[in-house]
């Protein structure tokens, strides 16, 4: 009784049991649904924000690039909506899109020769990108996207979704290379369920929406 009864508070904690102090969680239809979200989000939440893929490079992210022996000419860059930056010696580089591995090369390959023989570079991200989340959870606001991070873990970082959430009509508003909009459908209940197809990865400056469910 007592370990029904630490699951329930813990449930509540979270946004999963509105109902706690009628003493009925869920219906049981609904007890296997919450139970599979906190298992998802406790899974979420351990993540490092580093994941197996390479963090890419992304608009607004603030670059220290440092050259091996030349200290005088190393500088902050800031990336723009473009994806680029415009160095001292190289001038106009697009690193929008490439891990920091892929953006030291192609800056090498830039200034090799002409500027300096045999250049190293290294580049350090000291400030990322971001995405905002809106609506029903916890913890609504601007989130740093400090590596690839999954729907699933920008739900855990906002802190769950919140009883009145309506977790199969998800937008996440998405802006174009072009300028133009796109909305991204995403069935959170069926990630949550084990059916990775509706995952999808998070991009700087994207908007996820997560509405109110009406009963």
């Amino acid at each position: 009784m007592k370990k029904i009864s630490a699951l329930i508070l813990v449930l509540a904690l979270v946004g999963l049991c509105p109902a706690l102090t009628s003493g009925v969680c869920a219906a049981p239809a609904d007890r296997a649904e919450t139970a599979l979200m906190a298992v998802a989000l406790e899974k979420a939440s351990a993540e490092p924000s580093r994941q197996d893929s390479p963090y890419l490079i992304g608009p607004q992210n603030l670059l220290q690039v440092k050259i091996f022996g030349e200290a005088g000419i190393n500088q902050l860059y800031r990336v723009d909506e473009d994806g680029y930056i415009k160095h001292a010696l190289a001038g106009r580089v697009r690193i929008g899109g490439l891990t920091v591995a892929e953006a030291e090369k192609e800056l090498e390959r830039l200034l090799d020769g002409d500027y300096i023989i045999n250049p190293q570079i290294t580049i350090f991200v000291l400030e990322y990108s971001h995405f905002s989340i809106i609506g029903e959870v916890r913890k609504p606001g601007n989130y740093e996207l400090s590596g690839n991070v999954s729907f699933i873990r920008a739900i855990s970082m906002a802190g769950g979704f919140t009883p009145v959430a309506n977790q199969k009509g998800v937008q996440i508003i998405r802006r174009n290379a072009d300028g133009s909009e796109s909305k991204i459908s995403v069935n959170a209940a069926r990630i949550i369920r084990g059916d990775s197809s509706d995952e999808v990865g998070l991009q700087a400056d994207d908007v996820v929406v997560i509405p109110k469910s009406f009963f």
